[in-house]
């Protein structure tokens, strides 16, 4: 099953329906195609990558799906999610950087989706729902803390871990991986060897992502994301002839000077 989005919850209501609408909205939108079905108290809604009649869930006492485009053997290594459910237990789990991330709520019973407007509307989230302390972390760190996110009462999976949810006691336990293992292979390294390292690695991972487009075009900030593809573009004259370039911002604000 090519699965690209899903929902699992364990209690209808109004609500789970904006949620499933929602998804069926999306699913339209991108011409893919949706199917629901229910296995022990689980309802499961997902949306696989096409438009095809044989895009369907099993009638099964179980599923299970992976999202991302990994082999079997390679789920320890690429970007992954993997989700199995049965009639009273939810297993999941997910690749080192959380690459593909999961938002779930337990007010009303569980919604859990990768798709977080999903669990916005399936928890009957309201504008009271803000939290302040979350949101000031993000403010201060630039990003949410552990698990959280703006709502104080919807959470984030955390990476390289294993979730299991069971539907009985309606608790989730928590397994780290520890899929990153600790090295001394680079000690001996001087700075400008290992940024020589960093810079060839860049050098590869962004000419196999963007030799095969005719036309490239890069949002052009200040940030490290664009610099680093526009510097292997630059020392690259097939990809510098493809590339077009835009900056934003009001005018002379240092977003717009440093790009």
């Amino acid at each position: 099953m090519n699965v690209i989005a899903f929902i699992i919850f364990d209690t209808p209501s109004e609500y789970t329906l904006r949620a499933q609408k929602h998804l069926i909205r999306l699913s339209r939108d991108y011409s893919h195609s949706l199917s629901s079905v229910q296995i022990g108290r689980f309802y499961i809604s997902v949306v696989m990558r096409g438009a095809h009649e044989e895009n369907s869930l099993p009638d099964a006492e179980k599923i299970h799906f992976t999202l991302g485009k990994v082999k079997e053997q390679e789920l320890t290594r690429d970007r992954y999610l993997d989700v199995c459910i049965c009639r009273d237990q939810i297993l999941i789990s997910n690749d080192y950087a959380g690459s593909i991330p999961v938002f779930y709520s337990q007010r009303n019973g569980l919604i859990l989706s990768n798709i977080e407007p999903c669990v916005v509307k399936g928890s009957n989230t309201r504008a009271e729902d803000l939290s302040m302390e979350n949101m000031y972390g993000f403010m201060r760190f630039m990003h949410f803390i552990w698990d959280e996110t703006a709502f104080g009462h919807i959470y984030q999976l955390l990476p390289d871990s294993e979730y299991t949810y069971c539907g009985q006691s309606r608790d989730f336990r928590r397994s780290y991986k520890g899929t990153i293992k600790s090295s001394d292979s680079r000690a001996r390294l001087s700075d400008r060897e290992v940024a020589q390292e960093l810079y060839d690695l860049n050098m590869h991972l962004v000419k196999s992502a963007l030799y095969g487009f005719d036309q490239i075009t890069l949002p052009l900030s200040s940030g490290y994301d664009s610099r680093m593809i526009y510097a292997v573009a630059a020392n690259d004259e097939n990809l510098l002839k493809k590339m077009r370039c835009f900056t934003y911002g009001a005018e002379g604000s240092l977003e717009v000077e440093a790009a």
